[in-house]
């Protein structure tokens, strides 16, 4: 990339991050055993085994999770579930679809809310994501907005790019400055 910046062949592209509580993030924020995960993670767990860690937790989550209901608002239409995502991409985790058609440059953030909870929905989940077949699954709401609020009845811890960033009730948007990002 140096070399590209120096050589005059790097292209710029702007990105719009997104906000969380104020904080901002660049591809995904959630609420859900996912970020229940990430604020429970023992950080000498996650620098023993790297991002097994995560894995391992996530296991250890299923047993205690308990699903609460979510009251997700997407730009005022009211959408409840037990996991919302809210992205700025397209993949999750490497190769893995999660939002098709999501881009950085977008003014609105898109949004999935998946309104079952439980272990073997979430296996169904995770299942469908390894396959593909994300998209398909009619137990997940998708939306597009810039503004996101969402909230429950507990205080349940928020993620974004893997770091907790504050609990509910939390107000998500699209941040309206772009960052420049230069590639090779």
């Amino acid at each position: 990339a140096l070399r590209a910046l120096l050589g005059g062949t790097a292209k710029h592209r702007r990105l719009r991050p997104g906000r969380a509580g104020g904080r901002r993030f660049v591809c995904m924020a959630s609420v859900g055993i996912d970020s229940w995960v990430v604020a429970d993670l023992s950080s000498a767990l996650k620098r023993r085994i790297g991002p097994l860690a995560y894995v391992v937790q996530g296991f250890h989550a299923l047993r205690r999770y308990r699903f609460p209901e979510l009251t997700v608002e997407v730009d005022g239409r009211i959408v409840h579930g037990r996991l919302m995502i809210v992205t700025r991409v397209s993949r999750y985790g490497g190769p893995f679809v999660i939002a098709r058609g999501a881009s950085l440059d977008d003014e609105e953030l898109q949004v999935l809310i998946a309104q079952k909870g439980g272990a073997w929905a979430t296996f169904g989940y995770g299942l469908a994501l390894l396959l593909g077949r994300l998209h398909r699954c009619r137990t997940i709401v998708r939306e597009a907005g810039r503004k996101i609020v969402c909230s429950a009845e507990l205080a349940l811890p928020v993620q974004a790019d893997g770091d907790f960033v504050g609990s509910l009730p939390i107000e998500i948007t699209a941040d309206r400055d772009c960052l420049t990002l230069i590639t090779a």
